[in-house]
């Protein structure tokens, strides 16, 4: 069932992973569907560990390795938007969890919140309100990894709009740009 609502999610995006796609798509009873999870929350957390998880845990590692905080929250951002373009099952799953009220008891709502103060604390960002920074960062990497999961987009997209992200946290154009054009650390998935 994990596998036929990684494919509903890659083929139909984040509103087409239902019960009663799943059932039909995996050919199961809805009976089976309820002995494995009590509702569609429970199912989307199997599939975050089954296949969301890796590459999440991977970008964190990649991004520790970095002393700059500006730059740890474009690795973030980068890597969540290439990745999406290289994987839909991944992508759909993050905007689904991202944009849903169970958030909050989420490992993804770490992000980008510990990197946003260090990086406030350090004085690498300005920014008025730390709320409406957060909200910025997150609604601007799931708008480009949607944007890239609905179209085709050139390949400096990410960069382009991260840099545009960071240019609204405080970072001058050729500070911005010179972060971004940093190349991404490998994954290790």
């Amino acid at each position: 069932m994990l596998n036929s609502a990684a494919r509903l999610l890659a083929e139909r995006g984040d509103h087409g992973l239902t019960i009663e796609s799943l059932i039909s798509e995996a050919d199961v009873s809805r009976g089976t569907f309820y002995n494995y999870w009590d509702s569609r929350e429970e199912l989307v957390n199997a599939l975050w560990d089954h296949v969301g998880h890796n590459p999440f845990a991977a970008m964190q590692a990649a991004h520790n390795q970095v002393e700059d905080h500006a730059e740890r929250l474009s690795i973030i951002a980068r890597h969540s938007i290439r990745q999406a373009a290289k994987d839909a099952t991944w992508g759909w799953l993050v905007i689904y969890i991202a944009e849903s009220e169970h958030i909050f008891h989420h490992e993804l709502i770490s992000y980008p919140s510990s990197e946003l103060e260090a990086a406030m604390k350090a004085e690498r960002v300005r920014v008025e309100s730390f709320a409406a920074a957060r909200d910025m960062i997150v609604g601007t990497t799931i708008a480009g990894m949607r944007q890239l999961l609905r179209n085709k987009e050139s390949d400096n997209y990410p960069e382009s709009l991260v840099a545009l992200m960071l240019r609204a946290l405080g970072l001058n154009r050729r500070d911005a740009k010179e972060v971004v054009g940093r190349p991404l650390p490998p994954l290790d998935i």
